[in-house]
C-alpha cells in the first residue's frame, strides 16, 4: 500500500470519486434491533449506517455477527467510493456470477477498477465469505485506488501471530495495523485465515469515513472489546470459554434462528407398549437423580429386518430413530443386494415396541455412490415422513422418495421425482451423504445434496407438503471444497442451517491448501464447518468455522489433521435456537473431543475440551434434549476402543459454558443373542429437534457386531427429572 505514509491526516480524493454519490440514511434512529447501545460495535454500525455505506440484512437486523461475503464486501466499498451507476453488471464474465444479481454493477465496478480480478478457474465466488487477509488486502488497494493519504496510531505493536501470517498477505497487514484500521483479539493475534464479521467491517471502515468525508472529521469512539474471530484460532485449539454474546437471550424476536414455541406435546402420553424402561426392564437405575437405562431390544427379530448387512455408520447404511405418542418407529437401508443383475439396496420401516419389533413396509431401491442417508420426521396429526435422496447411476440426477405414513390408520403412500441438478454431471460426483429438513412451519421439506471436490456443491430441492409435489427449481451455491455429513435443522424463517465436515481428496487439498500433507486414505476429514442458508429460495449463504486444521508442524504434514462432527461426533439445535456441537479431533495417536456451541444469531458462545472418560479413545457421543430444556451430552465407548459399552451422562449448565457429570461411565450390561456384552459402533438418538416427541425419555438405537452378523439393537435413556 505505497500511499500509507505518517502524517497529519489529510485527503487526496482521485477525480473520478464523486462523494455525492453516497446517500446518507435517514435521520432516525437506527431499526436494528441487534444492534444495541452496549454493544462495542454499536457507534460503528450508526456511522456506516448514517452515512449509507451499509444497510441491514433486513429492515430490522444488521446481522452484525455474520459473516462479510465479498458481494457484500465490494458493494461497500463502491458506496466508499461514491461510484456512479455505470451499468458495469453487464460486462461480468465470470461463470458462477449473474448479470441480473443484485451485486453485479459493484463487482462489475471493482474489476473495471482493478481492485477484484477473480479466481484462476474464472470464479468470483460472491457469496463466500470474505478471509481477514483478504480483507487486508482489498482495503488496502481501495486505499491505493481512492488516492488516501492516512496518519494513525497503531491498535497494537505488533501481531503475535505475526510469523504465521501468509508472505503475499503480510504487507496489507501490517500496513493497516500501522495506521490503526485493524487490531488484534484478546490474545493479540490478528488470525488472517479466520472471516471478518460485518461487525468487524464496519469498524474498519468507520475509521475511513473522516478521510472519505473530510468535513466531518470526528470518529466514533473506539470499541471497548476488539475485534474477535468467529472461530477457533489457526494455530492453537480452541479456548477453554468465551464471553456470551449480547445477543443469547432466547426471547429476541429478531434471532437468525427462530426460537421454538414450547409445544404442548412435550408432556405426551405414551402407548402402553412403549418401550421404556418401565416396560422392558432396566439394566442401570440412579433414582436420586432420576437417570434410569433400560435393557435392549434387537430391532431385527420378529421378521423387522432379515437382509442387514451394513454396520449403519457409512454413506447408506444408516438407522434413524423417531419417537412420537403413537409409537416409536426406525428407518433402516441395509447394505447392497444383488436383484435382477441389479445392485440395490433395501429401506425398512418398523415401530419398536415393548413387545418386539413389526416391520411396516420395505421397499428395494438403486442407490449408487455411497450418498443416501433416510431421514425420518415426526409431523402434524399422526403423519411421519420418511425422505430418500440419493444420485441416479449416471450421478446426474437426484432420486427424490417421499413416503407419508399415517400412524393413525397405518397406511402409507409413496412418491418418487427424478431430479436434474443444477450442476454440470461431470461436477456431481463424490460421497454426498445427502440430509432432510422438515419445515413444517413453512409445509416444507427441503433435500440437500453436497458434492464435488474442489469446488465443491451443496444443492436443494423444495417439497411442498400441502401439494405433495417438489418445487422446478434446484438451488446451487459453490463452496470451496466438498463438504459431507450434514446434520441439518430449519432456522424458523423459511431457510435451513447445518453442520458439515471438509471432506475432500488428498490430492484437491493438497493444492488448495499447499500443503505437503501425506496421508493413508485418498481424502481427508479435517474441518467441522457451520452453514447457514436463510432463504431456501435463494442461492446465499453464510459459512462459519467450527474448527480449522492447523498444518504447521511436520506430524501433521505427515498424519494430517482428523476432525469429525459425525460418528465421533453430534449436534442439536435445542428449543431456544441454540446449536451445540460435540466433536473429535485427532492427529496420530492424539485425540480430543471439544464441546461448541451458538446462539440464535448464529454467535459463537463457546469452544473448548471436554474430558470425556470415553474420549481418551474412540466413543460415539449424542446431545439431546430434555422437555424443560436441559441439554445432556451422552456417550457411549465404542467397538473401536471397548470390551462393553460405557454410558456417561453429561448436563450442560451455565448458559452453556459448563458441563456437569450427571452420572460416571456406568457398564451397560446390555447383551446380544450370543450373550456376549454389545458394544456398538455408532449411536442414534431421537429428540426434539428431529421431530421426536419428549418426554424425558431418549429412543436410542446402536448396531453391534454379533457372532452371526451385524445387528440393531434398541434401548432408552430416562433423563433426570
Amino acid at each position: 500500500m505505497k500511499k500509507i505514509v505518517a502524517m497529519i491526516l489529510t485527503v487526496m480524493m482521485c477525480a473520478s470519486i464523486v462523494l455525492t454519490g453516497v446517500i446518507s440514511a435517514a435521520e432516525d434512529k437506527m431499526p436494528f434491533t441487534d444492534v444495541k447501545p452496549k454493544n462495542w460495535f454499536y457507534s460503528a454500525v450508526e456511522a456506516v449506517w448514517e452515512k449509507g455505506i451499509m444497510e441491514g440484512t433486513t429492515e430490522t437486523t444488521f446481522a452484525p455477527n455474520e459473516e462479510m461475503t465479498r458481494a457484500q464486501l465490494v458493494t461497500i466499498l463502491y458506496r466508499l467510493a461514491g461510484a456512479e451507476t455505470t451499468g458495469l453488471g453487464d460486462t461480468l464474465a465470470f461463470k458462477d456470477t449473474k448479470k441480473t444479481a443484485w451485486y453485479a454493477e459493484y463487482v462489475g465496478w471493482a474489476v473495471k477498477e482493478g481492485l477484484v480480478n477473480g479466481y484462476e478457474d474464472n470464479t468470483f465466488k460472491p457469496n463466500a465469505p470474505v478471509l481477514r487477509q483478504e480483507l487486508a488486502k482489498l482495503i488496502s488497494a481501495f486505499i491505493d485506488y481512492a488516492g488516501y493519504e492516512i496518519s494513525g496510531e497503531a491498535l497494537i505493536e505488533s501481531f503475535n501471530d505475526a510469523a504465521a501470517h501468509p508472505s503475499w498477505a503480510r504487507e496489507y497487514i501490517e500496513d493497516l495495523r500501522a495506521i490503526g484500521l485493524v487490531g488484534g483479539d484478546n490474545a493479540g493475534n490478528f488470525n488472517p485465515k479466520s472471516t471478518a464479521t460485518r461487525a468487524e467491517v464496519a469498524t474498519i471502515i468507520t475509521r475511513l469515513l473522516p478521510v472519505a468525508f473530510p468535513e466531518e472529521p470526528t470518529t466514533p469512539e473506539e470499541p471497548t472489546t476488539p475485534e474477535e474471530s468467529t472461530a477457533p484460532e489457526e494455530s492453537t485449539a480452541p479456548e477453554e470459554s468465551t464471553t456470551p454474546s449480547e445477543s443469547t437471550d432466547p426471547d429476541e424476536t429478531d434471532a437468525l434462528i427462530k426460537v421454538y414455541p414450547d409445544d404442548d406435546w412435550k408432556n405426551m402420553k405414551a402407548p402402553a407398549d412403549d418401550p421404556t424402561p418401565e416396560n422392558i426392564g432396566t439394566v442401570y437405575t440412579d433414582s436420586e437423580i432420576g437417570v434410569m437405562i433400560s435393557e435392549a431390544i434387537r430391532v431385527d427379530n420378529n421378521g423387522a429386518n432379515t437382509t442387514i448387512a451394513g454396520t449403519g455408520t457409512h454413506g447408506g447404511h444408516e438407522v434413524k430413530v423417531v419417537r412420537t405418542r403413537y409409537g416409536t418407529f426406525a428407518v433402516l437401508v441395509t447394505a447392497d443386494v444383488n436383484q435382477d443383475g441389479r445392485t440395490m439396496d433395501e429401506m425398512s420401516f418398523f415401530d419398536i415396541t415393548s413387545n418386539g419389533c413389526r416391520r411396516i413396509f420395505k421397499d428395494d431401491f438403486n442407490h449408487s455412490n455411497g450418498s443416501c442417508v433416510p431421514n425420518v420426521f415426526q409431523g402434524e396429526n399422526g403423519i411421519i415422513y420418511i425422505v430418500l435422496m440419493n444420485e441416479d447411476s449416471n450421478a446426474s440426477s437426484a432420486r427424490l422418495t417421499v413416503y407419508t405414513y399415517n400412524a393413525k390408520t397405518d397406511t402409507y403412500t409413496k412418491d418418487v421425482k427424478l431430479r436434474k441438478f443444477d450442476i454440470s454431471p461431470s461436477k456431481v460426483h463424490g460421497y454426498g451423504y445427502t440430509q432432510a429438513v422438515l419445515d413444517e412451519a413453512h409445509g416444507k421439506i427441503y433435500a440437500i445434496y453436497n458434492g464435488g471436490d474442489v469446488p465443491g456443491y451443496v444443492a436443494w430441492f423444495i417439497y411442498d407438503i400441502a401439494s405433495g409435489t417438489w418445487e422446478n427449481d434446484c438451488y446451487t451455491v459453490e463452496v470451496d471444497w466438498r463438504i459431507c455429513y450434514a446434520n441439518a435443522y430449519p432456522d424458523g424463517h423459511g431457510g435451513f442451517v447445518f453442520l458439515e465436515q471438509r471432506d475432500a481428496t488428498v490430492a484437491a487439498l493438497r493444492e488448495f491448501l499447499g500443503v505437503d500433507f501425506r496421508v493413508q486414505s485418498g481424502y481427508i476429514w479435517d474441518a467441522i464447518v457451520l452453514v447457514h442458508v436463510p432463504d431456501v429460495h435463494k442461492e446465499d449463504y453464510t459459512m462459519k468455522t467450527v474448527y480449522d486444521p492447523n498444518y504447521s508442524t511436520t506430524a501433521t504434514r505427515v498424519n494430517s489433521d482428523s476432525a469429525c462432527h459425525y460418528g465421533s461426533g453430534a449436534s442439536l439445535l435445542d428449543s431456544r435456537g441454540n446449536i451445540h456441537v460435540v466433536y473429535s479431533q485427532s492427529c496420530g495417536s492424539k485425540h480430543n473431543f471439544y464441546y461448541a456451541a451458538y446462539d440464535s444469531n448464529l454467535n459463537q458462545i463457546v469452544n473448548k475440551t471436554i474430558s470425556l472418560a470415553n474420549g481418551n479413545k474412540y466413543c460415539a457421543p449424542a446431545i439431546v434434549e430434555a422437555p424443560d430444556g436441559t441439554v445432556y451430552i451422552i456417550s457411549i465407548g465404542t467397538a473401536s476402543s471397548a470390551t462393553e459399552a460405557k454410558l456417561e451422562i453429561w448436563k450442560i449448565a451455565d448458559d452453556m459454558l459448563s458441563l456437569t457429570k450427571v452420572c460416571d461411565p456406568q457398564t451397560i450390561t446390555l447383551r446380544g443373542t450370543d450373550g456376549t456384552a454389545l458394544v456398538p459402533s455408532n449411536i442414534i438418538v431421537g429428540s426434539i429437534r428431529n421431530g421426536s416427541d419428549v418426554d424425558g425419555y431418549v429412543p436410542v438405537l446402536i448396531n453391534n457386531k454379533d457372532s452371526d452378523g451385524t445387528h440393531y439393537y434398541y434401548f432408552s435413556v430416562k433423563l433426570p427429572d
